[in-house]
């Protein structure tokens, strides 16, 4: 179910920004309180990774795994209480796959230009009718170039460490916050470096550091911006 009401606010809302630093959260409270639907690109590419895994392809095989994507449907739409849901070959992803193996490879399965191609265009046909937010690494600069908001959401290593480590241990996994930053520091120099859409954010995009901000103040800071008169 998408939204068919005029809205006062941007109808496409692209946020950008590095692992950690909150750009899914605040995307999903932000989709949820403007009654549109999210769509998060980290979970699309989790997805892939994990079924690729699964298949037991080799992921550094990049027309194999982009076959694997291929072979994945997408769908997302709002439900009755506002928030949205993702969908994997039909089946409700319940949970964003934060486990410690996924994040060490999606790495590798995301700088795959043929694994992007395949997945941008899913991500076209879930946000073509608009009333969508979107958050990942290249959705500005990318995947919805045309958005009427993009956002970038910065933070320092430190404070996005100290925030994984906090939400991993709350899913009782056992890690260390040194494991953490050195796992973080590694994926922004291969987001930022990769020859793929490499992470950056889009020339006109608006740019939050979110160290000294909590999620509400980050999220009424996107509100002002994303208002139309």
């Amino acid at each position: 179910m998408r939204n068919k009401k005029p809205s006062n606010y941007a109808k496409t809302i692209a946020i950008d920004g590095p692992a950690a630093s909150g750009k899914s959260t605040v995307g999903a409270k932000l989709a949820q309180e403007l009654g549109y639907v999210f769509v998060d690109a980290g979970t699309l590419y989790r997805s892939v990774t994990r079924q690729a895994l699964e298949e037991q392809v080799d992921i550094h095989d990049a027309q194999t795994v982009a076959e694997v994507a291929r072979g994945i449907s997408f769908s997302a739409s709002m439900v009755a209480d506002g928030t949205s849901q993702l969908r994997v070959n039909g089946k409700l992803v319940r949970d964003r796959p934060y486990d410690p193996q996924i994040n060490m490879i999606v790495p590798v399965v995301a700088a795959h230009p043929e694994v992007r191609a395949v997945v941008r265009e899913k991500q076209h046909l879930m946000a073509r009718l608009g009333f969508i937010v979107c958050a990942g690494r290249d959705i500005g600069t990318v995947v919805m170039p045309d958005a009427e908001l993009k956002i970038f959401i910065d933070a320092s290593l430190d404070i996005r460490a100290s925030r994984r480590l906090s939400g991993l241990l709350r899913n009782n996994f056992e890690v260390t916050l040194e494991a953490i930053r050195s796992e973080l520091e590694q994926r922004d120099h291969m987001d930022s470096t990769r020859q793929a859409s490499p992470m950056r954010p889009a020339d006109d995009a608006i740019i939050l550091n979110s160290d000294d901000m909590k999620i509400a103040a980050v999220l009424s800071a996107i509100k002002q911006h994303a208002k139309r008169e």
